[in-house]
């Protein structure tokens, strides 16, 4: 599981954000796997998050995506059948990387 963030500046709370994003598609990799739909979903919404400067709600959707399958409340995220992969999120995650923290 990613580290928890410690709070902190813009900077910081993205850096963190960007780091625990990181930290599940690590884990993917490791588990040798794609993101499922829920996993893919929320993690693009993260992103989204950071991009629009909420690091911490990124965070909670970030946790969300790690949801493991018997305790997700809704079956809607298993019909979607379009979504991105792992290496699509992580080029993403590069990008969002790049750019500065909303003040």
């Amino acid at each position: 599981m990613p580290a928890e963030p410690e709070g902190g500046s813009q900077v910081q709370l993205k850096q963190q954000a960007e780091a625990f994003i990181a930290a599940v598609l690590h884990e993917l990799d490791v588990e040798g796997r794609e993101p499922d739909a829920w996993e893919a979903l929320d993690l693009a919404y993260a992103l989204t998050l950071i991009e629009g400067g909420m690091p911490l709600a990124a965070i909670h959707y970030g946790r969300r995506a790690i949801t493991p399958v018997t305790e997700r409340g809704d079956d809607l995220w298993m019909m979607i059948d379009d979504f991105p992969s792992a290496v699509q999120l992580a080029g993403w995650l590069a990008q969002v990387k790049e750019m500065p923290a909303m003040s």
